[in-house]
């Protein structure tokens, strides 16, 4: 029997200690705390299509003016 991705994913959320939220079956979030922001990261698992899906949200997010070409050029390359 396969094991479910989000099991292994939420392992190691709490091995890293990080505050986890087991929404369903198919989806854990852990909130954690970085230099620049706050990360909410959500992984959701679609057993059907074999797909697992990750989102991150920044909160709280500081970032120096400078630095703003540099991010933008980041996100276009990332999209």
């Amino acid at each position: 029997m396969e094991r479910n991705p989000i099991d292994t994913i939420e392992d190691i959320f709490n091995v890293q200690e990080w505050p986890t939220q087991r929404v369903s079956d198919i989806e854990v979030v852990a909130d954690v705390t970085g230099k620049i922001s706050r990360y909410s990261l959500h992984y959701i698992w679609n057993h059907d299509l074999s797909i697992l899906q990750f989102v991150i949200a920044l909160e709280e997010l500081e970032i120096d003016t400078a630095s703003l070409p540099q991010i933008y050029e980041l996100c276009g390359r990332l999209n």
